[in-house]
């Protein structure tokens, strides 16, 4: 039985630095980014074409198909909490999975 692991990161994307003397505060960001790699557990290389799945409650989800490397990039995310998850075909996915994100 082969484990799949999700190792991931998450960033909020804001609008361009403030300019020195401005008045104005610092708009919040808006959207931000989820990034990881799907690794074998076993040997350490990434997975490709594994299914990131990634979930806010109880709505549909937005998938991303991770490189031949096993890396995902999910783009233009609304800050919020999310659960990550992973599947493919001939893996079983490592304990402690699903993950919990903050972006």
């Amino acid at each position: 039985m082969t484990f799949i692991r999700l190792l991931i990161a998450s960033a909020l994307l804001g609008n361009a630095a403030q300019v020195s003397g401005q008045e104005n505060p610092p708009v919040p960001p808006k959207t931000g980014s989820i990034a990881g790699i799907a690794i074998d557990e076993k040997s350490g290389d990434g997975i490709a074409k594994a299914l990131i799945i990634l979930r806010r409650d109880q709505e549909g989800g937005v998938g991303e198909v991770t490189d031949a490397n096993g890396k995902f990039t999910l783009r233009d995310v609304d800050p919020g909490m999310y659960t990550l998850s992973v599947e493919r075909d001939g893996y079983v996915v490592a304990r402690g999975q699903p993950q919990t994100v903050s972006v």
